[in-house]
């Protein structure tokens, strides 16, 4: 019989493999942005203080003549310049945001099997704002709503508020809830 010569048939399940941004906030952590979300990466944008703000979006950025509030996991006060992501967060109040990150995202492909596992109580100050999440290396790495970021119906800013404020007693508490 000649089923040498005969193709396999590709498997046509369909597949929920999603693209992402992962990005790392001051804070430490690892998230990951769907790719649509994702505007452009600003390398050393320049902030401009907002005085009497919350803690975590002390400043903004002007990006492409528009004023765009920053959002920082970490206390950083009377900082000029920082590494940002700008987003798309739909939202008609604010339709950009930008998140102060240590380094360029990097693209990345989450496949089907990387979605088994994830932890949602891993996640931290992300819980509130994510909409998936995956598996990697063990890690559980939240999928980021950027229109959750600003959302006063999410805890969001609360708990970036409460890291900014009381770094050291938020991580003690993060640490002693995992350990």
């Amino acid at each position: 019989m000649e089923l040498q010569n005969q193709k396999k048939l590709s498997d046509t399940r369909p597949s929920n493999d999603m693209l992402v941004w992962l990005a790392n906030p001051l804070d430490g952590t690892t998230i990951a942005l769907a790719s649509n979300s994702v505007e452009e990466f600003v390398p050393n944008a320049r902030l401009l203080s907002i005085p009497a703000s919350e803690p975590c979006c002390q400043h903004i950025t002007i990006w492409h003549e528009q004023p765009v509030p920053v959002i920082f996991t970490r206390a950083c006060h009377y900082i000029v310049n920082a590494n940002i992501v700008v987003l798309n967060s739909n939202s008609a109040d604010s339709p950009y945001i930008a998140l102060a990150v240590s380094t360029a995202p990097v693209k990345k492909m989450v496949e089907d099997q990387g979605f088994a596992g994830f932890c949602s109580s891993d996640c931290g100050i992300w819980q509130a704002a994510l909409i998936s999440g995956f598996c990697r290396n063990g890690e559980s790495i939240p999928i980021i709503d950027p229109s959750k970021l600003m959302s006063p119906e999410t805890e969001f800013i609360t708990n970036a508020n409460n890291a900014c404020i009381k770094p050291g007693k938020f991580f003690a508490m993060q640490r002693q809830k995992a350990g």
